[in-house]
Parts: C-alpha cells; sequence; structure tokens
C-alpha cells in the first residue's frame, strides 16, 4: 500500500492554493491603500485640531512665532519632493506638505489667521484619488479659519 499523494491530489492542492492567492493578494493591497487614506485624514484631522487649539489658546502673537514642533507632531515636509520634515520653522505663512510614499497628497497654507487645504493636482495615485473622494477632505479642503478675529493674549 503505497502512502504518497497522487499528480491529481497535488494539482487540485495547488489550483485551490492559485485561487486563494488571486482573490487575496488585491484585498491586501486594497486594505493597504485604505489604512495610507485613512492615516492621512488623521493627520490633517489632527493638524486642524492642534493649529485651532494653539491659535485659541495662545492667540495670535504666539501662532506667527511659534514653530511646527511645538504646535503639532503631525509630519509636515517643508517641500514638496518630501526630502526634509519641517520641525524648527515657524508654521504661519508658510507652506508645507503631508507626504505619502515620497510623494506630496497635501499642500497647507498657513497665515496668520487661517489655514488653506489643496490637494496635489498632479498626483494620480489610488491613495490620492480616495483621498480627494473622501467627504472629510471636502470638507477640510476650503480655507478653515483658526481663531476669532484678531485674537490677542
Amino acid at each position: 500500500m503505497k502512502k504518497a499523494f497522487t499528480m491529481i491530489e497535488l494539482i487540485f492542492v495547488i489550483v485551490i492554493i492559485g485561487v486563494l492567492a488571486a482573490i487575496a493578494i488585491p484585498k491586501l493591497s486594497a486594505t493597504r491603500d485604505d489604512a495610507k487614506i485613512s492615516s492621512t485624514l488623521a493627520n490633517l484631522k489632527q493638524l486642524t485640531f492642534d493649529c485651532v487649539s494653539f491659535y485659541s489658546a495662545r492667540g495670535e502673537n504666539d501662532w506667527v512665532s511659534a514653530k511646527v514642533s511645538d504646535i503639532t507632531d503631525v509630519p509636515l515636509y517643508s517641500n514638496s519632493n518630501c526630502s526634509s520634515q519641517a520641525t524648527s520653522t515657524t508654521l504661519a505663512n508658510n507652506s508645507y506638505y503631508i507626504c505619502n510614499d515620497s510623494n506630496y497628497i497635501v499642500k497647507i497654507d498657513a497665515n496668520k489667521t487661517h489655514l488653506t487645504v489643496s490637494k496635489n493636482n498632479l498626483n494620480n495615485s489610488q491613495i490620492a484619488k480616495g483621498l480627494y473622494n473622501s467627504k472629510v477632505f471636502k470638507a477640510l479642503s476650503n480655507s478653515i479659519r483658526i481663531g476669532g478675529i484678531n485674537v490677542k493674549r
């Protein structure tokens, strides 16, 4: 009596594994993209919250002179090629970028009283498309007033 698998049994096992892999791999890729979209949205919401809180608590004078690292922990980049993370530059009156895979997805322009969020029109990745179609991004992609009129503390 033989104690081995037949060729037919081995082929069936290989076909079943192939079908499972063909189904699982695209699902894993889509899940990874969804996680990156969620992470970018969370960073954008956190940045907005941090800026509003800092401005409201400290006033316009401190806002204009505060460094990025004093206001938020969200990783922001000072250039569009995402090569240098901004920490010691002032947030107000500058442009910053939220990046993903060495490409910027969101540009943030900060001035004395507003944050302006805009998308990268050159980035056509799946992550960018998913982000730009989300309701949260559409709500945040306008100019956001970060404080009352001339808050002085």
